[in-house]
């Protein structure tokens, strides 16, 4: 599938925060809520997956969303002619062909289309206040010679955001909207509906007629290119009529009925005026807050990466904070949280947030593991969830300052350390060499953890390396925060650990030659596979190794592992290497870790650089034919000139915004061989995390 016209990175402090126009295509949009929730598509308008649609909300859990709003057929009547704006694909046909009359989108920053029907110019836009469940559309007129007749008929939904639903599903109950309307506006209320609320669509002026009907197949190429059902039917309980002259503007509201901006017990609106204004108000307050995130970060690339850092920064209904793993499909994941914590919050100086998803997090704590998952039951499969959130905490307590928050989440690390010391669930143990033991022949408890079939497909039980080297700057951590609050047996048992698993990590787990192995077995013998995990083990502050096994890592990840999406996670040519992501779900789930590219790796491999002085040299990935790579920025190989120049080679293709698969994000993954094509979830925390972090940590001299 192709996707939107490729464009130059944003990268000066003083470009432009908003979207130019460009040409529709299958690129797709992204807009949240700040919830969970979110609206997505293409900008043709063309929905591909079962994850677009103008309304997901958010359940009980941020992370079980539920369709409400697929999209809205429009048709535009004037005294020329009647056009359609809507495109949708069907067995066998695109139906109707809205995409002729589609001149242009972009990004402004919330999603805009300019239409040309006849003698009428029209724009849409689609936009989310953060904090409120819903989605806005605006309808206006630039140009025309007449007054105009607008006619939506909502296509919507009450079905699980992973399922998709066929003919007879759902039968809510349509019933107009009561008092409290503004004058002249018109709404339904379709309940009951699987969020949990009645959900409404309201518009700010016109009729509605009640005639409901089941649009049929619409098919979703995507799913079918995924190996999953492609064919979805959708209800529509009528259609809304409205007049606009020119310069007039259409509102549209959709999402809970609770939550209506314009009745009256929540925003006393009662006139058209009213309304107008309320909906200007908060545009504007909404475009406010994102401007502000924006210049804070300085503008450019930057305040872009902001940005779309913001969209994965949530409230859940307790109304603490935490992260979203990645749009459409991820939602509270531990590993991914506190990896991209440090990019997502403490790079812009968000600590008030950082301390509460911590505290959040912590109050899950369980077997002494701080969960993979959080869902209507915590899931607890995970060995370095515990350690990223320890890591993270340091870095936590040294950017903010903030020494009370140990007070509060000491005991949580203690009980984190203790457990793995005397041995928990999943295998999790510390062996007599001080390192730690994980997993089992049939379990994953690294971020590697794809399954086939109920059999993991890159084995990682035993000693891996990342682990290990996590696991080292905890014991380091807790000895000094313990010594920092008095608990001083703890501290000295934690540094006597420390000091012995130091011994036998650099014995253990040096490749001479390679950089580090990639785990241990059991038994204590290497396993000689050449995967990223040394790249994240030697990026880890309290990983032991000296500047030659450093080199060695750098050195062996540029020249096989990097391509211009990421690192992959297997060298070409191993035992078992898949180097296209793509096909059905075992076919994806097989590539997942055995060759597939992550671009949040890109982070870690920096840090390896920094460790070198950024003496980081390309010159041998030049040799390995990753063609497509530009050619590396020509800076004195010394100080922070050399690790700009890297980065800039390295972050080229990640962090092209404009021509990404979901405009203005980093997706999750690439195949590892050309094209290295993307896949997997369009916006991932953690790839724009760590780009967000290291173009922080470069621009400003302060990492975290």
């Amino acid at each position: 599938m192709r996707y939107g016209n490729s464009g130059e990175c944003d990268r000066g402090p003083g470009s432009s925060w908003v979207g130019r126009p460009r040409k529709p295509s299958f690129q797709e949009w992204l807009e949240t809520d700040g919830l969970g929730g979110f609206a997505s598509s293409t900008s043709y308008g063309i929905h591909t997956r079962r994850y677009h649609g103008w309304l997901f909300v958010a359940g009980a859990n941020p992370g079980d969303r539920w369709l409400f709003l697929s999209k809205m057929e429009e048709r535009l009547t004037t005294g020329d002619g009647t056009w359609e704006l809507s495109s949708n694909i069907y067995p066998g046909a695109l139906h109707p062909r809205g995409i002729d009359l589609l001149w242009a989108w972009e990004l402004r920053p919330h999603p805009v289309f300019l239409y040309k029907a006849g003698p009428v110019v029209l724009e849409r836009e689609i936009f989310m206040v953060k904090g409120r469940p819903g989605v806005f559309i605006t309808y206006k007129v630039l140009a025309g010679l007449e007054k105009i007749e607008v006619s939506l008929r909502p296509l919507v939904n009450s079905r699980f955001y992973h399922h998709l639903a066929r003919e007879g599903d759902w039968a809510p109950e349509v019933t107009p909207m009561g008092e409290g309307m503004s004058s002249g506006s018109s709404g339904i209320v379709l309940s009951p509906h699987g969020a949990g609320w009645p959900m409404c669509i309201w518009v700010s002026r016109g009729s509605f007629r009640n005639e409901c009907v089941w649009y049929r197949s619409m098919v979703y190429p995507q799913e079918r290119e995924r190996g999953l059902d492609f064919l979805e039917d959708h209800f529509c309980p009528g259609e809304f009529q409205a007049h606009l002259y020119p310069g007039e503007t259409l509102y549209v509201w959709a999402g809970p009925l609770d939550r209506l901006p314009v009745r009256g017990g929540h925003s006393g609106a009662g006139t058209s005026g009213d309304t107008r204004d309320v909906f200007e108000r908060m545009k504007r307050e909404e475009i406010a807050r994102r401007l502000g995130i924006h210049e804070k970060a300085g503008g450019g690339l930057r305040g872009r990466l902001s940005l779309a850092a913001d969209s994965f920064v949530i409230k859940t209904s307790t109304g603490e904070p935490s992260i979203i793993a990645g749009y459409h499909w991820f939602g509270e994941w531990g590993r991914d949280t506190f990896i991209s914590l440090p990019g997502l919050l403490l790079a812009s100086g968000r600590y008030e947030e950082a301390r509460g998803v911590f505290l959040r997090f912590s109050r899950f704590l369980k077997y002494g593991l701080i969960p993979n998952f959080i869902g209507d039951e915590a899931a607890y499969n995970s060995v370095d969830a515990s350690l990223w959130f320890v890591v993270a905490l340091g870095k936590y307590t040294g950017a903010s300052g903030d020494r009370q928050v140990l007070q509060e989440l000491y005991p949580a690390a203690r009980k984190m350390i203790r457990a793995f010391v005397q041995g928990t669930i999943y295998g999790i143990e510390t062996g007599p060499s001080g390192l730690l033991k994980a997993g089992t022949p049939d379990t994953q408890v690294t971020w590697m953890d794809a399954k086939v079939r109920g059999v993991p497909v890159t084995p990682r039980d035993g000693y891996p390396v990342e682990v290990n080297s996590l696991w080292l700057q905890c014991l380091s951590l807790a000895s000094a925060w313990a010594a920092e609050l008095g608990d001083v047996e703890f501290a000295r048992d934690a540094e006597k650990l420390r000091a012995t698993a130091v011994r036998e990590f650099v014995r253990r787990f040096t490749w001479p030659g390679v950089g580090l192995y990639d785990r241990l077995l059991k038994d204590g013998r290497p396993v000689k596979e050449v995967r990223p995990n040394a790249v994240i083990a030697g990026s880890i502050d309290g990983c032991p190794v000296g500047r030659e096994t450093l080199r060695e890592i750098l050195d062996t990840s540029v020249r096989v592992l990097l391509v211009p999406f990421g690192l992959r996670t297997l060298e070409p040519g191993a035992p078992g290497y898949a180097g296209r992501y793509a096909g059905g779900p075992e076919e994806r789930d097989g590539a997942y870790h055995q060759g597939t590219a992550w671009p949040w790796l890109l982070g870690p491999l920096v840090d390896v650089a920094k460790k070198l002085d950024g003496k980081a040299d390309v010159r041998s990935h030049r040799d390995s034919g990753a063609e497509a790579h530009p050619a590396p920025c020509r800076e004195p190989r010394t100080g922070r000139g050399t690790l700009q120049g890297f980065c800039r080679f390295i972050f080229a293709r990640a962090l092209d915004l404009d021509g990404h698969p979901c405009a203005g994000t980093i997706f999750e993954v690439s195949s590892g061989d050309p094209p290295y094509s993307p896949g997997g979830a369009v916006s991932q925390a953690w790839s724009v995390a760590e780009a967000l972090r290291v173009w922080t940590g470069l621009e400003t001299g302060t990492w975290v």
